[in-house]
Parts: C-alpha cells; structure tokens; sequence
C-alpha cells in the first residue's frame, strides 16, 4: 500500500523539468570566469540569508529544534526516509527551479541549496 509520501514521490516522478535556453538565463545567474558563485533568488529569507559553512550549520541545528519543538512538521518520520527525500528531491529539483522559483538551478549549488534540500524532505 503506497503512503502519502510515495504517492507524492511517483507523482514528482512523472513531471518533465522546464529547462531554460542559455539566453533566458538571468544575467546574475550566468558563471563568470573567475567571479563569485552566481546566487539563488530564494522566496524563504531564511535560506536567502546562508551564504557560509558556519550559516548553513547554525540554520540546520535550528531546523532540528523546530521539527523536534513540532513548530514545524515532516513527512519523514525515519532517517532512511528523509535522506531517501533529500536524495528524490534532488534529483528532481529542476522542476523546483523552475516551476517554483522560475530559476535554472545554479552550476554550482551554495551554502542555501544544501539548506534547501533539508528544508523541503
């Protein structure tokens, strides 16, 4: 019997990800040889805000106090279940990209992606 969570994963499944033509790429999203790592325009100011290793750390110990407070819930119950998530979404993110944050997703993932990741399994 499938669950909620894998009735929602074989729907992600079946959708084609947008992929943007190179010229419909946002010039702030465009590599530059030798520049700074092009930046997500991400909709949560929490994950807006990361931009370090010491970020990412500080917002991940407190993504765990929420979930573990219930101030904010998941549909992964177990370990093997959130990094079997993280891993779905993943592999699927550019339709995230492109059909949420109407974005490609970026060459090079940040600090806020990795968050992302976690934030949404």
């Amino acid at each position: 019997m499938a669950t909620a969570v894998d009735r929602r994963l074989q729907v992600n499944q079946v959708v084609e990800p947008v992929r943007p033509r190179a010229a419909q790429v946002p010039r702030r999203l465009r590599p530059r040889a030798g520049g700074p790592v092009p930046t997500v325009n991400w909709q949560d100011a929490e994950l807006g805000a990361i931009e370090s290793r010491e970020d990412l750390a500080r917002y991940m110990v407190g993504l765990a106090a929420k979930l573990r407070e219930g101030e904010i819930s998941t549909e992964n119950p177990s370990t093997d279940a959130f990094v079997d998530a993280a891993g779905r979404w993943t592999k699927s993110m550019d339709g995230f990209f492109a059909n949420v944050l109407q974005e490609p997703v970026p060459e090079t993932p940040d600090w806020a992606t990795v968050a992302a990741i976690g934030r949404t399994c």
